[in-house]
């Protein structure tokens, strides 16, 4: 008689924790709260560009097996950027919804920073069967969920100089999450997007062969081959995406999959106002019209013809003339 063997339980994995001491939702109440269930040595509170760069190279020496990143986009990005240049046998990646946008953290269904939602997500960083290959962007040496130039960045940077200027006032509140993104809108990006020129822009596809996509995200016309201009013109906005979010919840790449080997590019050359009249569809992933490019894409190179802004995963990353996206991956822990 044949005996039954019970399967093996899955392998209890090493799982490192990286908050960043300046983001939303990092206090120190929230760090006690990880020092109670996160052991001393596995636990990184990281506030600097050369103080993640320490701590990827612990990561690395030490060999974790995963690391769970609380900090928002911009926090996974430095983490998993620092950690691939150390080494290509990479750990998996999963975040902490702590932070601004917290983009990847909807996609991955990342639960609250409760007590209760920090012990499930670090519980479920330990079973090897939550993880899943996630696409990602690569920007010359940096990883991240999306990237672009444009309008988005140019509110990033608005965003980032009310919320310096009020953190030592008491209407520090009007510059943080939404809110303070309401009121760099209101205050500088409006005006600098309804006076300024339009970036002029060249997107060149530079990998495998390219679609447009209509508003259901199916392939419409011939595939774009390497080398082919996708888009040339003036643009408010060309951004890429691996993943649908794009912070606060909202879809702006619809027809992102983060599961496969592509990245949505979006270029929009409509009137500023006109979109912001229709705002809550945009926010939704409905926004599509003739002034709406939609593409699926493996490496692209933009260029423009003047320094315009430009951001990587949530960062601001100054002002550029020209940058090559490019689809790699990591593992991540998803949460559903």
């Amino acid at each position: 008689m044949r005996q039954e063997t019970a399967p093996c339980p899955p392998r209890c994995l090493r799982v490192a924790t990286v908050v960043n001491p300046n983001a939303r939702g990092v206090d120190a109440a929230l760090v006690r709260r990880l020092r109670a269930i996160v052991a001393p040595d596995a636990l990184f509170v990281s506030g600097s560009l050369a103080e993640m760069a320490h701590v990827a190279r612990w990561i690395v020496h030490r060999r974790f097996d995963v690391v769970l990143c609380g900090g928002g986009d911009g926090t996974f990005t430095r983490c998993v950027s620092e950690v691939r240049a150390l080494t290509r046998a990479a750990p998996a990646f999963g975040v902490l919804r702590l932070g601004t946008g917290n983009a990847l953290a909807d996609t991955l269904a990342a639960p609250s920073p409760t007590a209760e939602g920090l012990s499930s997500t670090l519980r479920r960083a330990e079973r090897s069967d939550s993880q899943r290959e996630i696409s990602l962007l690569r920007v010359g040496d940096r990883l991240a969920p999306f990237a672009g130039f444009g309008a988005d960045a140019l509110i990033l940077q608005d965003f980032n100089r009310v919320r310096t200027r009020l953190a030592r006032t008491p209407l520090r509140f009007l510059g943080q999450g939404v809110v303070g993104y309401v009121v760099a809108l209101l205050a500088r990006s409006l005006w600098r997007l309804l006076f300024q020129r339009r970036p002029y822009l060249t997107i060149r596809n530079t990998g495998a062969a390219a679609w447009r996509l209509d508003a259901a995200g199916r392939p419409v016309g011939r595939p774009i081959r390497r080398g082919a201009i996708l888009y040339e013109g003036p643009a408010i906005l060309a951004a890429a995406s691996t993943i649908p979010h794009y912070g606060f919840g909202f879809r702006l790449f619809p027809h992102a999959d983060p599961q496969r080997r592509r990245f949505q590019l979006r270029v929009l050359n409509g009137s500023v106002l006109a979109t912001l009249a229709r705002l809550p569809a945009f926010c939704r992933g409905e926004l599509v019209d003739r002034r709406t490019f939609d593409f699926t894409c493996s490496a692209v190179t933009i260029e423009a013809r003047e320094p315009t802004a430009f951001q990587i995963g949530g960062d601001e990353a100054g002002t550029r003339t020209g940058a090559t996206l490019s689809v790699d991956g990591v593992r991540a822990i998803w949460c559903d």
